[in-house]
This record gives structure tokens, C-alpha cells and sequence, in this order.
């Protein structure tokens, strides 16, 4: 693949993380810098780490994880979504105790387990992209086919999900309450979606 078409490639697969970026900016209210930060890294790194593992395991691997990846996707989304919109709907009781945690609903705090499954969820697709990359390599030179690529796709996922973080910003306007539940289901149609376009296409392919 040329320069332009890894660009491509590294916008579509950085849509979710950049989804996720700017429903997380919408409910965050404390060290937002920090949020946005350890979101855009821990997004970044795992879309360039995930074309490089799916570029060595190449297409056997790949035969293998799209029979699930769509239910995973699904399940990671649906548990954010929920726990976003489970905060916002326990009300201003929530907010008092939520104390010094880094959100109004207490529920959005990025600690390693939840930036972990964020990393993971939004990243599935290119696994499969790196091993896509294998099976166009014409002239295969190793692991260093697909490491600057993968560089690339991490740097505008980094961005992505950076600059969406903090443009989320512009709808704090909104109630609160509905700002947050709108924010969940924005989480949950990303696995939805992920769901359904994987299903249908298995459902075409028969």
C-alpha cells in the first residue's frame, strides 16, 4: 500500500476510538487533559500494535477470530454504554459522592481495566487489516513490511481521538443528564453497528 492509502486505511479504523474519545470528553468534567491523553494513547497504541499481530499470525488467525470478534466488539461497547448511561440516570446523589473522581457520574473514571477493554474493542478491525496486509505482501521482508503502516495508523488514531476528546466540549451545553445518556448509547450503537455489519455480511455471504 502507498502513503495515501494507509492514511485511508488509519482514518476508517480510527472511527471508533474517535467515537469513544468524544462521548468519554462529554461526561469527563476533571483532568480532562489527563483523560484525553491516557484515551488517545492507550487507542493509538493498540491500533498500531494490532496490525502487527495480525500481520504475523496472517490469514490462519484471521480464519479463526472473525467468527467472534463482532460479539466481543459488541459486548465491550454495551458494558461502556451502559455504565455511562447507569450514571447519569442515579442523578445528583451519585455526584455528590463521586468526590475527586474524574467524572460527575463516578461511572467514566478511565482506570487500566476500562482504558485496557477500550483499547482492545477498538482495535479488533485491525487486527484483521494486518493480516490482510500479509496476504497482499508480494515481496515479504518480515515483521518490518507492516511496522511503518501500523506507525501511521496509531499517529491518526492518536489525533482522532485527541482532537474529539476536546470538541465534545461545544455540546456541554446541553442538560447534563441527557448530554451523559446521549454519550452511553453513542458507546453502545458503535458495538451494535459492529454487530449488525458483521452479521449481515455473514448473512449476504450464505
Amino acid at each position: 500500500m502507498n502513503f495515501l492509502e494507509t492514511v485511508c486505511i488509519a482514518a476508517a479504523l480510527a472511527t471508533d476510538a474517535t467515537l469513544v474519545a468524544f462521548s468519554y470528553g462529554v461526561v469527563i468534567e476533571r483532568a480532562r487533559l489527563a483523560a484525553a491523553l491516557k484515551l488517545a494513547s492507550t487507542t493509538g497504541f493498540f491500533q498500531a500494535a494490532m496490525p502487527i499481530l495480525g500481520f504475523s499470525a496472517a490469514a490462519e488467525f484471521h480464519a479463526y477470530y472473525a467468527a467472534w470478534d463482532h460479539w466481543i466488539a459488541f459486548a465491550v461497547f454495551s458494558a461502556l454504554g451502559g455504565s455511562v448511561i447507569y450514571g447519569a440516570l442515579r442523578g445528583d446523589a451519585d455526584d455528590a459522592a463521586a468526590g475527586d473522581r474524574s467524572c460527575a457520574c463516578g461511572k467514566c473514571a478511565l482506570g487500566a481495566k476500562k482504558l485496557g477493554a477500550i483499547g482492545v474493542a477498538t482495535s479488533l478491525d485491525a487486527l484483521a487489516v494486518g493480516a490482510g496486509m500479509r496476504c497482499m505482501a508480494q515481496d515479504y521482508a518480515g515483521v518490518s513490511d507492516v511496522l511503518v503502516p501500523a506507525a501511521i495508523i496509531g499517529v491518526v488514531t492518536f489525533a482522532g481521538a485527541f482532537g474529539a476528546f476536546f470538541v465534545s466540549r461545544c455540546f456541554r451545553r446541553f442538560p447534563k443528564r441527557a448530554a451523559e445518556v446521549c454519550a452511553g448509547l453513542i458507546l453502545f450503537s458503535i458495538g451494535a453497528v459492529a454487530l449488525a455489519r458483521d452479521l449481515l455480511g455473514e448473512g449476504a455471504a450464505q
